[in-house]
């Protein structure tokens, strides 16, 4: 589908969206349903008025939905020059909270913002911008990097304010996955770097505004409105660093990129393979061929009774190499407390099972983390590629923060690298930092972890 163009209809200009479809290919959509949805031109000094197609032309074989002459250019065509696209940055945050919530959801692709030289904005018609989308032409060609999968209204405009804010302070994109659904998990997960290392000697508080909003902590767009201002020169928004913080920066970005590939592609291993197990007809057989290690006798489950609390915190991280995971739950109060630890390791238990149950002739060897970072290399070089499988805990560092048993709560932080197979060439694991702090509570006598608070060393 191309830009938008102007057209001469009966010696009248026209503004024209061509929709990638011959008549016939349009009839059958029944898109000429669509026609009487509006679009909207907010002027300079806040004046909202409606844009109301008229009607469809043949252009070059295709059919084009026409309607008021409008004379502007793609929004994101103006990213080039930052110190004017932050002008035109400010003039969108502005005409998005004039439209306001009364009107209905406009499509938030800054590709579609048809931008003139007098600050006046047209933003068009809904379903002219999702059948754009549909036709994946040059018009809106990476138009997905600027916006959220999942949200809508006020929030939608403020994530993309913010990822255009990026670009321009940071002189690149903060997501840029050219797959589809790689760009999306990474939007969803806030997989970016921080505009603070992005953008050097960039005033704090508004880097802080940025990373908000692009993870989603920041809904509210009038907060990245007030942070950039009205008239402040892009370059007023930095200050002077030494070559030494610059140097310092430099090494934080390049700590921080690798870390947060490896966690990504750690977290997303665990997750596509959970996924996978519990959305297949094979989880259910492999299910009832170990449903005897799965389920045992009341009697016969692990319990903590006779440990002291540091005991239990050592075993919970302990029950992560051995795939332990009644263990791990006997260890918590509630298995909710630590929902995905259980679940992660309960799936990579029946995953591992399954594998050992179909190749039988070469199975999978599961090695805790800290024995396989303990061994000699030379242990573990004769096990066939793609069979060894490494998982759990290493490093870990338990230091008490409340140990006064006197009003049965303890408290503990827990500081270790979780381990996972890695998808990376020539690398046989790799491992997520974590800081854990736990709360502990003595119940019916036994120590039980009744909190886990955990925040990864990547921000």
């Amino acid at each position: 589908m191309k830009p938008p163009i102007a057209l001469q209809i009966e010696e009248k200009a026209v503004l024209a969206f061509d929709t990638g479809l011959d008549t016939n290919a349009f009839a059958k959509a029944r898109l000429a349903q669509f026609i009487a949805r509006v679009g909207y031109l907010v002027k300079p000094d806040g004046t909202v008025e409606v844009w109301q197609p008229f009607g469809v032309v043949e252009q070059d074989r295709t059919v084009c939905v026409v309607g008021p002459f409008f004379s502007g250019v793609p929004m994101d065509t103006l990213i080039a020059d930052t110190d004017s696209f932050l002008d035109v940055l400010r003039r969108w945050m502005a005409a998005r909270l004039h439209l306001g919530s009364s009107i209905d959801a406009l499509a938030v692709y800054p590709s579609g913002a048809l931008v003139a030289d007098d600050g006046a904005i047209l933003f068009p018609p809904e379903w002219v911008m999702h059948r754009a989308v549909e036709a994946a032409g040059e018009w809106l060609a990476g138009a997905e990097q600027w916006t959220h999968p999942d949200l809508t209204g006020p929030a939608a405009d403020t994530f993309t304010a913010a990822a255009l804010a990026y670009r321009i302070f940071c002189k690149k994109a903060p997501f840029t996955a050219q797959e589809q659904d790689v760009l999306r998990q990474d939007i969803r997960e806030a997989v970016f770097l921080p505009t603070h290392l992005a953008a050097a000697g960039l005033n704090k508080d508004l880097a802080l505004c940025i990373d908000g909003c692009l993870r989603g902590k920041i809904k509210e767009l009038s907060r990245l409105q007030n942070s950039i201002g009205e008239k402040t020169p892009l370059a007023q928004f930095f200050s002077p660093i030494s070559e030494e913080s610059r140097l310092k920066i430099e090494r934080e970005k390049e700590q921080l990129s690798k870390k947060l590939r490896t966690r990504t592609k750690g977290r997303r291993f665990l997750t596509r393979n959970t996924t996978i197990l519990s959305g297949t007809g094979i989880a259910l057989l492999i299910g009832a061929l170990i449903v005897g290690s799965l389920i045992r006798d009341s009697a016969n489950q692990p319990t903590t009774a006779g440990m002291q609390p540091l005991e239990v915190v050592q075993t919970y991280y302990d029950s992560f190499g051995t795939l332990d995971h009644t263990m791990m739950s006997a260890c918590l109060l509630k298995d909710k407390v630590a929902k995905n630890d259980v679940t992660s390791v309960s799936s990579f238990y029946v995953i591992t099972k399954m594998r050992q149950a179909y190749e039988t002739a070469s199975p999978p060897l599961l090695v805790p983390a800290q024995q396989w970072l303990d061994a000699d290399p030379a242990k573990y070089a004769e096990v066939p590629e793609g069979q060894l499988i490494v998982f759990g805990v290493s490093d870990c560092l338990i230091t008490p923060l409340d140990s006064d048993e006197s009003d049965e709560e303890v408290s503990f932080r827990a500081d270790y690298r979780l381990w996972a197979p890695s998808e990376s060439e020539g690398s046989l694991a790799s491992a997520i930092s974590n800081t854990d702090t736990l709360r502990l509570i003595l119940h019916k006598g036994t120590w039980r972890i009744a909190e886990i608070v955990r925040q990864a060393d990547l921000l």
